[in-house]
């Protein structure tokens, strides 16, 4: 007797469910991709977390790209707007206003 196959496809679509990417979701990925993480604070300088010079700054990029493609988005880093002078709530809305 041959097995009853079962499809997949319900199955993945499921399992690939992205969630909504809010201000919120953007806000706590920005500050969880920086070296010191603390405080989810929309008018602090990304300095504060340790995005202290150019070089965080493309570490940070790359982060937040990492992160996002983890829940199935995808960003561009030149969209996203970091260094040591860029408030949180500034990279957040670069973020959220890019990904697709």
């Amino acid at each position: 007797m041959a097995s009853k196959r079962v499809r997949a496809a319900p199955l993945l679509r499921a399992a690939v469910a992205r969630p909504e990417l809010t201000p919120d979701l953007c806000q706590n990925i920005v500050v969880e991709c920086t070296p010191k993480g603390g405080p989810n604070d929309r008018t602090k300088p990304l300095f504060e977390f340790g995005i202290v010079d150019a070089d965080q700054a493309v570490k940070h990029r790359y982060k937040i790209q990492a992160a996002l493609h983890l829940i199935h988005y995808a960003i561009s880093q030149a969209y996203i707007e970091t260094g040591p002078g860029v408030l949180v709530g500034d990279c957040a809305d670069s973020v959220l206003g890019h990904a697709h």
